[in-house]
């Protein structure tokens, strides 16, 4: 998974959004994660990526990390 501009390191940012994702509730929507996200201090760019998530329920993080690929 590439930072949101091409540029930084994948492994820090995947590391970041698992990081993100173990604050969230599930089952949850996109704007829960990003809420849970946010709430957690993640970084900007964290927060973006989740923000690219289509809308729909995601039933757990294995979830939401497969629809960022």
């Amino acid at each position: 998974m590439l930072h949101p501009d091409g540029q930084g390191s994948p492994d820090s940012i995947s590391g970041d959004i698992q990081t993100a994702l173990a604050s969230v509730s599930y089952p949850s929507n996109k704007d829960g994660i990003v809420a849970a996200a946010t709430a957690s201090g993640v970084s900007n760019e964290v927060v973006a990526v989740l923000n690219g998530l289509p809308e729909k329920d995601y039933p757990d993080a294995d979830a939401v990390l497969r629809q960022l690929g």
